[in-house]
C-alpha cells in the first residue's frame, strides 16, 4: 500500500482526522483527503498540513454559484472558493472535483 485515501461522507467531520493523517503519514503513505471543505478553517488546514497531508482533492458541485446552489441546495460556493484561496498559499498537491451539471 502507499497512499491513504481519507474520504466521506465528509472525513473532516471526524474528530480524529488529524491523528489518522498523522498514522497515515508515519507508516510512509502518501496522504490524500478528499472534502467538501465545508468544515475547514485556516487554521485546521495548517494543523492538516502539519500533520503530513500531501494532497487535498475539494469537491464542488459546479463552477458558478448558481449551478453550485441549483446541484447542492446549498449557499456553500463562496466556502469553498475561500479554501481554494487559503491553498494557493500553501505547499500541497490540490485537485479540484466539479460535477457534470449537464446529468
Amino acid at each position: 500500500m502507499l497512499q491513504a485515501d481519507l474520504t466521506g461522507g465528509e472525513p473532516l467531520a471526524r474528530t480524529d482526522i488529524l491523528e489518522l493523517v498523522r498514522s497515515a503519514r508515519d507508516a510512509g503513505l502518501y496522504v490524500n483527503l478528499i472534502t467538501s471543505g465545508m468544515p475547514l478553517d485556516e487554521a485546521r488546514l495548517a494543523k492538516l498540513l502539519e500533520a503530513g497531508l500531501d494532497h487535498l482533492q475539494l469537491s464542488f458541485q459546479g463552477a458558478t454559484k448558481e449551478i453550485a446552489a441549483e446541484i447542492s441546495g446549498t449557499k456553500s460556493h463562496p466556502q469553498k472558493l475561500r479554501v481554494l484561496d487559503w491553498l494557493k498559499q500553501v505547499r500541497v498537491a490540490v485537485t479540484l472535483n466539479f460535477r457534470d451539471s449537464s446529468q
